[in-house]
């Protein structure tokens, strides 16, 4: 099963006096060697050459196979040939589902993005909030996975990470400051570990994210420039030291510039205002695709809620 510790080890004997000189693993599909996976780290690095050349191997399958896959043993001796064993592995994952959806009405251009003054403060953000904000039905992105009763056990959670390409500009319209351009996780749109989206073995989870960015009105202009964020949904099997990986994911963006018209007032600039891939108005509305990009993990280093306005690099 994917995410599942795969422990393989060489036991030899009566090999008439010759000695063993070497290991070599072969494994014929990406699989990862190990993962961390706390509050400021999250990495799944994969198991490469130099990982194989030992007596044993330990190893997670990513990805489900559709046929056999072997993965085979040489040992090479002081005297006489090689020798070599293989094992077939038939892997499977389970199959969740991972609905996304927009919330909320659009401007004239078809934008959700907007600003507005909320109490004494203005924000530039994806989403229209409700008063009072629905728990499960809010704005901007709603999430929802459905996990059916299967014979494959384990726990399932919705996790996000971003990536801030935030900038604002001083009065004088020079570049002030900008977010750092990593992958953090984002505890709005939900935390395997950490945050409120809780971790399930069946039924539904469902949340919601509405990116915001608070504006300062001794600045003259923010901008958000389509700003990616990955929606995961992770499984981690019952099997003790299992790895959590991504069954299904959806990639999204957003962005638009907020102008500071003065008498602290702001608006967004014209034609600014975007969001992919929900493009759709009259049915805002995706299914998650089934996860098999090994380059995009989810990997962060830190919580989004952690970053801060630095220097522009």
């Amino acid at each position: 099963m994917v995410g599942e510790p795969i422990s393989l080890k060489s036991v030899l004997s009566q090999l008439g006096g010759a000695n063993i000189t070497g290991y070599s693993w072969s494994v014929p599909v990406t699989v990862a060697k190990s993962q961390v996976w706390t509050a400021t780290t999250g990495s799944t690095p994969l198991l490469q050459g130099g990982d194989q050349n030992s007596s044993s191997l330990l190893f997670y399958f990513l990805f489900p196979t559709t046929t056999s896959t072997t993965v085979t043993l040489s040992v090479t001796l002081s005297s006489g040939g090689p020798l070599s064993a293989n094992i077939r592995f038939k892997v499977i994952a389970p199959s969740p589902t991972l609905s996304v959806s927009t919330h909320g009405p659009v401007d004239a251009s078809g934008s959700r993005v907007n600003v507005k003054q909320e109490g004494p403060n203005w924000v530039l953000r994806f989403g229209f909030p409700e008063t009072p904000p629905p728990l499960l039905t809010g704005p901007g992105i709603r999430y929802s996975v459905l996990v059916r009763q299967s014979s494959i056990a384990g726990l399932y959670s919705l996790v996000q990470t971003v990536q801030p390409q935030r900038r604002r500009f001083d009065n004088g319209g020079t570049l002030n400051a900008c977010f750092p351009a990593v992958w953090v996780i984002d505890t709005d749109g939900g935390m395997v570990e950490y945050g409120e989206t809780p971790r399930i073995s069946v039924g539904r989870i469902n949340t919601r994210d509405t990116p915001t960015v608070g504006l300062d009105n001794s600045f003259l202009r923010y901008e958000v420039a389509n700003e990616p964020l990955r929606a995961y949904v992770m499984f981690r099997p019952q099997t003790a030291g299992s790895i959590w990986v991504p069954l299904v994911y959806q990639p999204w963006s957003w962005g638009g510039t907020a102008q500071n018209e003065g008498a602290s007032n702001w608006s967004l600039a014209t034609g600014t205002g975007q969001w992919s891939p929900l493009t759709s108005i009259g049915n805002p509305f995706v299914n998650g695709q089934v996860f098999s990009d090994v380059t995009l993990i989810p990997t962060w280093i830190q919580f989004a809620d952690a970053l801060n306005w630095g220097p522009c690099f």
